[in-house]
């Protein structure tokens, strides 16, 4: 008898070091977080069936949130330099609060979704993610007390090409 409690004491607490080792230990199935890089390619391939490559030097993102009338400039601003074939444009304004007729003009390196659901919320605001060696360099994220400084910065970014 004296045999079997002993047996009893010693299989509870193994039991007991087994629960508690195992509650430790990380699940296996933990999310990893992604590149947001990696995030905005996936993004690009599956709404609009385009992939990003090294000749992108930036994605610019003209929304209707925030500034309207720092997006309404930096549209216009976009729209003068359109022909940059090293710029990817998203446009997710609905067209209520910003004319985005001119933007449908230009396809191919124009996409339109006013609704973007995308991993990390990047493209809620109007942006410019500089792009360098197909990862992401550089956000910048319009602000109207530096929009000077933002419009000379593209400028010179698109400038350089």
């Amino acid at each position: 008898m004296k045999k079997f409690i002993q047996f009893l004491i010693y299989s509870n607490i193994t039991f007991v070091i087994l629960v508690f080792a195992l509650s430790c230990n990380q699940p296996t199935n933990v999310n990893e977080q992604k590149d947001p890089y990696q995030v905005l390619q996936e993004y690009f391939k599956a709404q609009h069936q385009f992939e990003l490559s090294d000749k992108q030097k930036r994605i610019i993102v003209i929304t209707q949130n925030h500034c309207m009338s720092c997006n309404k400039i930096f549209a216009s601003l976009v729209l003068d330099n359109i022909n940059d074939s090293s710029s990817v444009i998203l446009v997710t304004s609905d067209g209520s609060g910003l004319d985005i007729g001119p933007f449908k003009q230009h396809k191919g390196l124009v996409f339109f979704d006013s609704s973007p659901e995308i991993e990390g919320d990047i493209l809620s605001s109007t942006i410019i993610i500089k792009l360098q060696s197909m990862a992401i360099d550089t956000i910048v994220k319009l602000d109207a007390r530096t929009l000077e400084v933002q419009f000379s910065w593209f400028l010179n970014d698109i400038a350089e090409k």
